[in-house]
């Protein structure tokens, strides 16, 4: 494939294949309504890649922060990702959640893995078919991966860019200004300089 994403109509089209791994990367929003996770319902075979629990750093302050690679490969084997497999993740609000787990994925090595374009509300819209819940997995096989170091960068690497490198913030503008208390418990308001 050429994109980094996959149409639900080649998912639906899929979903029976030996090697495809179904990934619900949902996070609840930090700034909305999260009403719509309630009672929600699922992709077929799908199972929970849990982002803020699994495949975050626990031991940081922040949140969301990056796992170690080992830790990655702890939480990773449950899912029964091979080296063969491909991976496809989405998200119940559209595509919040899911790029993060895309590039998670991506950082530690699995190169065969895409985002569900228009993710569980497209799927839903479109009269997919769907379930009420997760797949638990019972696989435990070895993660095959391999850290790409240069995809990520800490904040040391970051003060050292400054002036140099474009930095995007995609929050929204009020809270790029500061101008809005930060939802996250913690946080200082405001931006990078």
């Amino acid at each position: 494939m050429s994109t980094n994403l996959v149409t639900t109509e080649w998912l639906e089209k899929n979903l029976n294949r030996q090697d495809l791994v179904v990934l619900d990367a949902t996070m609840g929003s930090i700034s909305g309504d999260n009403s719509d996770l309630d009672n929600r319902v699922y992709i077929p075979t799908s199972q929970h890649f849990n982002i803020k629990h699994d495949f975050s750093n626990s031991c940081s302050d922040l949140p969301c922060t990056l796992p170690t690679y080992d830790v990655f490969c702890q939480k990773v084997r449950k899912l029964g990702i091979r080296k063969n497999s491909l991976v496809v993740v989405y998200d119940a609000k559209g595509i919040y959640s899911s790029p993060r787990a895309w590039w998670l994925l991506t950082l530690m090595g699995h190169t065969n893995v895409f985002v569900l374009d228009g993710g569980l509300p497209k799927w839903v819209q479109e009269n997919r078919p769907i379930t009420i819940s997760a797949c638990e997995s019972k696989s435990n096989v070895k993660w095959e991966g391999h850290l790409l170091s240069e995809l990520a960068v800490d904040k040391d690497k970051v003060a050292m860019a400054l002036g140099e490198a474009n930095i995007v913030d995609a929050r929204s503008h009020e809270r790029f200004l500061g101008a809005v208390p930060e939802p996250r418990r913690g946080i200082r308001s405001g931006h990078i300089p």
